[in-house]
């Protein structure tokens, strides 16, 4: 078991990087099943990152989540999952999102071809290496 890794760092599956947007339903003190916008920031089968605007999360939280792989907000891709991690974003990558959330997956998701072909069309059009 001892990969010389920090938990947080060991990847079951290859991550794709993705600039989609998603939403992550949750509860919290004032109001159950709260609707927060985040942006995927990558996502595997087991998992995703997600970029999220405030520190209204909890390490090991129950989350629900609709994950739209495209920009036209059609066809969401539904998960539930638990929050493993929650971390501030560094100073010099706040902007509208203020923290990153590592999310597993408690069924593991597969993309299919034109998923994947809308991710890599993405990233080109972004700039982003992949």
């Amino acid at each position: 078991m001892p990969s010389g890794r920090p938990p947080s760092d060991r990847r079951r599956a290859p991550r794709e990087i993705a600039c989609f947007p998603a939403y992550v339903e949750h509860d919290t003190p004032e109001v159950a099943g709260a609707k927060e916008v985040a942006l995927i920031a990558d996502i595997a089968a087991s998992g995703a990152a997600l970029l999220v605007r405030g520190p209204g999360f909890r390490a090991g939280e129950v989350v629900r989540l609709e994950l739209f792989i495209g920009l036209e907000m059609q066809g969401a891709r539904h998960a539930t999952g638990r929050i493993l991690r929650i971390e501030p974003l560094p100073t010099e990558r706040v902007s509208l999102w203020t923290h990153q959330l590592g999310v597993e997956f408690d069924s593991p998701i597969s993309l299919d071809a034109g998923e994947q072909r809308t991710i890599r069309e993405q990233c080109a059009r972004l700039g982003i290496r992949r």
